[in-house]
């Protein structure tokens, strides 16, 4: 009997222990699940999407994210379908020094388009008449413009060779842990007090100081600020200046879409994503910091919406403009009351047309005289910023089936059916993206805060300084850094003072 006394004590022992480590080992799961960050990302674009992937770098595997879209993954990254191809509808140019950009493609096993390299030919149109016209000779063309245009083409190839060189600045900071507090804290390290001013002014009156002759300015520098922003030199000028560094050559863009990184970044950041509209924010009472709610609007299964809190969290980061005609996302509980910002975000409106140019409305005599790439200098009869060859985003050299060109047309306003009519002698189909697209840039600019409130992050500050995939890609991981290193209280890496490295 004491046998099998000893004998059941030797097997009650190990299962006790082991039930007691069990007990420990769930109460100890169940702590570290408590203690496990929540966070909380609204919007899918590339400022979400970049800052999730970097947020769950820097929490790690713990950390529970969600991510919040009512569209399409991508957001202003997007594409549009016409004449049996797709076509960049979004953001399309990225260029060859922007890092953030280039990192992503080459981690995320993405690689860059082909680009034609025949075929295309750029003019500059005036309203009246072409002021400069593309030759197929590449020698000949830099000839015509620097007979044209002087020295102030190598004065500005250099301005924005220094503006891309201290941009680039940032890459060592952020890869050091720094985060800032402010957009201003970003032009600070990457040029100083001169790139914060830059926002106060026109890049007319900056290029007028530095000695540009007006017909540069009227042609070349007008052509870049109304292309890609649809506005004219009056414009902030360091908006302006990153505009200039958008005419530049070896631009490219992502095989098979510039979306695809959006998406990618979304799925290596391991974060739940949830199809719905954010309709509020609630800072919840009585905790310190406090944690906050999230009030979203999935529709049910007939398509109706009620809002519902879908859940709670540590830290929250709006990766969607607030801007006036942008959202209407309200802040609940907060002791200082927090309004959407009010300036307002350019309209912008993409026309996609299958179909034939009408080169005799420009003055040519054939088709092949007239240019593929017409970028105009000032407002016109035709109502167009531009109109060009846009190439599909699976085009590869070679390949046939991927070489069809539409024209895309860029306008302030929808164009009239008579519009169209003069620019086209036949439409097969159209096809029309219209869209607030960035920021208004009207000097003095106001440059806000990443931090709405204590864990309430908004990356899109950024924006009001310029707008660029590359420069909402910024505010992604300076966000991701800031949300990190104010959760930790790491404040010698906030706001910190940057001096690049130097040879000796």
């Amino acid at each position: 009997m004491a046998l099998t006394v000893l004998s059941r004590g030797v097997l009650i022992a190990p299962f006790c222990l082991a039930l007691s480590r069990f007990v420990c080992y769930a109460k100890e799961s169940e702590q570290q699940a408590e203690s496990a960050v929540r966070i909380g990302v609204i919007g899918a674009g590339i400022g979400g999407s970049s800052c999730s992937f970097y947020l769950r770098q820097l929490f790690g595997k713990d950390a529970e994210l969600d991510v919040y879209e009512a569209g399409e993954i991508g957001g202003r990254l997007a594409t549009v379908s016409i004449g049996g191809h797709v076509y960049e509808s979004g953001a399309t140019v990225i260029h060859p020094k922007n890092m953030y950009m280039q990192r992503f493609v080459r981690d995320l096993g993405l690689k860059h388009k082909d680009r034609p390299t025949t075929g295309k030919k750029m003019g500059f149109y005036n309203g009246e008449e072409f002021v400069f016209i593309e030759s197929q000779w590449s020698v000949v063309t830099l000839a015509k413009m620097f007979w044209k245009y002087g020295f102030d083409l190598l004065k500005l190839r250099k301005a924005v060779g220094v503006l891309i060189e201290n941009f680039s600045r940032i890459y060592d900071v952020h890869d050091n842990g720094i985060a800032y507090t402010s957009v201003e804290g970003i032009l600070n390290a990457m040029g100083g007090r001169e790139y914060v001013n830059l926002t106060k002014v026109s890049l007319a009156e900056v290029l007028k100081e530095h000695g540009y002759a007006d017909e540069f300015v009227a042609d070349m520098v007008s052509i870049a600020a109304r292309v890609n922003y649809g506005q004219q030199t009056n414009m902030s000028a360091f908006a302006g200046e990153v505009s200039l560094a958008g005419v530049q050559g070896g631009l490219w863009s992502v095989h098979g879409g510039n979306k695809q990184v959006c998406s990618r970044l979304l799925e290596k950041s391991k974060a739940t994503l949830y199809k719905s509209t954010v309709s509020g924010i609630k800072l919840a009472k009585g905790d310190k910091p406090g944690y906050y709610l999230i009030i979203a609007e999935p529709p049910d299964k007939n398509g109706n919406i009620s809002a519902h809190v879908a859940g709670k969290y540590d830290i929250i980061v709006i990766a969607t403009p607030l801007h006036h005609g942008k959202t209407d996302l309200k802040f609940k509980s907060f002791p200082k009351e927090i309004t959407n910002f009010p300036d307002p975000f350019h309209r912008t409106v993409a026309t996609y047309v299958d179909g034939e140019l009408n080169f005799r409305a420009f003055g040519f005599d054939s088709k092949e005289d007239c240019p593929t790439e017409i970028l105009t200098t000032r407002d016109n009869k035709f109502g167009i910023n531009s109109v060009a060859h846009n190439y599909p985003v699976d085009y590869q050299k070679g390949k046939t089936e991927t070489q069809k060109p539409v024209w895309k047309v860029f306008s302030r306003e929808p164009l009239t059916d008579n519009q169209l009519g003069t620019l086209f002698t036949s439409r097969k189909e159209t096809k029309v993206v219209d869209w607030l697209a960035y920021p208004h840039y009207d000097p003095p600019d106001t440059l806000s805060s990443f931090e709405l409130h204590a864990g309430l992050y908004y990356i899109n500050s950024v924006e009001w300084a310029a707008s660029a995939m590359e420069m909402v890609a910024v505010g992604g991981r300076n966000t991701a850094l800031l949300a990190y290193n104010k959760y930790h209280g790491l404040n010698d890496k906030i706001d910190a003072k940057w001096k690049p490295k130097t040879e000796l």
